[in-house]
């Protein structure tokens, strides 16, 4: 009978449980974190609390809908090691971490020096043998060998035994908290024979990769390497769902200072940084801070420096665009929130929307759908009917006018004339989402019937939506002259007839667009203060213009103010943000290859490109996303209501 077990604790229980499968053969380990335990059923706690042998961390938390019995419990000690890095600190807001290009950790000298007044490059001259000796960062080896002798010793596992061992090996930590296999390894072994089972396999190291190594790791600094008989280096490599970026010292420290020039960092609080001793230790090292810290540095500080020195790379087009490869191009730079698994996502927007909410979904986020397709229906059905394609069955929303008009339609603020439009076969569709019946609807009642429980389900999802995601897509529209109605088509495209009595074109303004937004998130925060908003700008150019002139003139016109438009918004409104995945698909550095032959549409690797830099920023820190290439099923081509315009049909 295969042999369960359940290992309950930090990011090291994952090794843990991957080195007890490779040492027993047919175990099954299965590793549980705080965040999956809490999101788990009452099925799914209790199938791991039953398995044949239950570890758990010292200190782990159990909730208390899945507290087990204490006496079937085995405790383990997590291996926190700062002898290597003693310079690892963090920096925490709003309870969340606050990460650099090299992911969530932080140097204590580079975070004190910004905030003592240091230049970058005086930074850099601040990981020297005199300012490592002045903040102790030479006795914490031996300060953290006492203290994992002393956890582990409360477990009734001593480890103080291994470090030797391990240390004849090199550096046996990734960074302070993420030991390497071999660690865990002696772990398992230690536990094993505690309990009295006989491995397989004693070095389960040699059978398996360490999945630590997808996170962050640094080297061990110079000084410090030296005085335990190993190689240093200034070396530091960022987690691989960041990217896996590779730097240097003076990298590290651009990073840094790149981050903790934003507002949002300077009110953060930094976990392991004593400001005073960093300050005291500063001082002595003989490097010039801009408030006249410590003595002069020769040649430093003395002439007028030009304001663009030092700035981070991105700043310059050079270092940001021209030189890398075009899949490491990032224009994305910060994200102002992060978006949790949990958290409700709804979208909505033109064309190019639709790949945000499928990217969502595969990786693993909870992708917000009030109007959800009937059941008995296939996936084919429901795609063509527009189920899923956006969080309800609005259709494309090209502007931001038919966005704040669907809310008030929604909540009972606009009942505009226009009901239902009579299709050419001699059937009905709704005005404002034309397409989403492909056989269209056979009375006028029908179409009333259908809209009805449509803004229900828009009034749900405004209401519960955590994080909303809109694309804008055009400016250009066409309105009812009665009532100012706005509609994704024109009339006599999809349905209905032209009357320049009854409708009229309009082209938007960058400031009409901005008012529209603005009037559509107040409202939004009436109905739900806490919900957060991301603003894209669609790449793909017009199909048509009603204009009197070229569509080349157009499309810049449109993309223009749109995206003013979004900077503007963004800037008046807290908590709202703006995804640049226009410049990333539309600028001259992807020399047009992120367009398909028609010039229009989106490639693939354009669309992974953007969709990868969306999860990598907005996305959980503590969950690796998926690669966002999109699928090749015909049900997932993206529904665009615009091409019409350039049909004869």
């Amino acid at each position: 009978m295969t042999m369960r077990i359940s290992v309950f604790g930090s990011c090291q229980s994952d090794v843990l449980a991957r080195a007890l499968e490779v040492m027993l053969g047919g175990a099954e380990a299965e590793a549980c974190m705080p965040q999956r335990l809490g999101r788990l059923d009452a099925e799914g706690v209790s199938r791991l609390l039953d398995a044949d042998l239950v570890l758990a961390a010292r200190n782990f938390e159990f909730p208390a809908q899945a507290r087990p019995d204490p006496s079937r419990v085995v405790t383990y000690p997590t291996v926190f090691f700062r002898g290597f890095h003693p310079d690892m600190a963090h920096l925490i807001k709003g309870g969340e971490q606050l990460s650099t290009a090299f992911g969530p950790y932080h140097s204590a000298i580079a975070y004190a020096a910004h905030r003592l007044g240091y230049s970058r490059d005086e930074a850099v001259d601040l990981y020297c043998d005199a300012v490592f000796e002045k903040l102790g960062y030479y006795a914490k080896f031996d300060e953290a060998r006492q203290q994992l002798a002393d956890d582990s010793r409360r477990c009734d596992l001593p480890l103080e035994g291994e470090v030797d061992g391990w240390l004849r090996g090199g550096c046996f930590m990734h960074t302070y908290n993420h030991p390497k296999f071999r660690v865990i390894g002696t772990v398992a072994r230690l536990l094993l024979d505690k309990l009295g089972i006989e491995p397989r396999i004693e070095t389960p190291e040699d059978f398996a990769e360490d999945p630590l190594l997808n996170g962050a790791v640094w080297s061990v600094y110079p000084g410090i390497a030296e005085r335990l008989g190993l190689a240093g280096a200034f070396a530091f490599r960022g987690p691989k769902r960041m990217g896996a970026r590779f730097g240097g010292l003076e990298d590290l420290v651009a990073a840094s200072y790149e981050l903790y020039d934003q507002p949002k960092a300077r009110d953060a609080t930094p976990v392991g940084v004593d400001l005073e001793a960093c300050e005291a230790a500063f001082a002595a090292s003989g490097v010039r801070g801009k408030a006249g810290h410590g003595k002069k540095s020769a040649g430093r500080g003395t002439r007028v420096r030009n304001p663009y020195v030092g700035l981070p790379p991105h700043q310059f087009w050079r270092k940001a665009v021209s030189e890398p490869p075009l899949d490491a191009i990032d224009p994305v730079v910060d994200a102002p929130f992060t978006i949790a698994r949990t958290d409700r996502l709804g979208s909505a927007g033109s064309c190019f929307a639709q790949h945000i909410a499928r990217t969502l979904q595969r990786s693993g986020y909870n992708y917000f759908v009030p109007e959800a397709a009937p059941e008995g229906i296939t996936d084919a059905e429901a795609a063509q009917k527009n189920y899923g394609v956006f969080s309800a069955r609005y259709g494309n929303i090209y502007t931001a006018r038919q966005l704040v008009q669907l809310f008030d339609r929604a909540h009972g603020r606009f009942d505009p004339a226009d009901r239902a439009w009579l299709r050419p076969d001699g059937r009905y569709a709704d005005p404002f989402r034309p397409q989403i019946e492909p056989d269209g609807f056979a009375t006028e009642d029908a179409v009333e019937e259908a809209r009805a429980a449509h803004l229900a389900a828009v009034r749900t999802l405004f209401a519960d939506v955590d994080v909303f995601v809109f694309t804008l897509g055009l400016t250009e529209a066409w309105e009812a002259t009665a009532d100012g109605a706005v509609f994704p088509l024109a009339p006599g495209v999809a349905a209905g007839a032209p009357d320049p009595a009854r409708y009229r074109f309009v082209n938007f303004t960058a400031a009409e667009v901005e008012a529209d937004m603005l009037g559509f998130l107040d409202r939004l925060r009436e109905v739900n203060p806490s919900s957060r908003a991301v603003i894209t700008v669609s790449p793909v150019p017009l199909v048509a213009t009603y204009e009197p002139r070229s569509v080349i003139t157009s499309t810049c016109y449109s993309k223009s103010a749109l995206r003013v438009a979004a900077e503007q918004i963004c800037r008046a409104r807290p908590g709202i943000a703006y995804y640049p995945s226009y410049e990333l698909i539309t600028g001259q550095f992807t020399r047009g290859a992120y367009f398909e032959d028609d010039l229009r549409n989106v490639t693939p690797d354009g669309v992974a490109h953007a969709m990868r830099l969306f999860v990598q920023y907005y996305g959980e820190p503590e969950q690796p996303a998926e690669d966002a290439e999109p699928p090749v099923d015909p049900l997932f081509k993206v529904i665009c209501d615009e091409e019409r315009l350039d049909s004869d049909a």
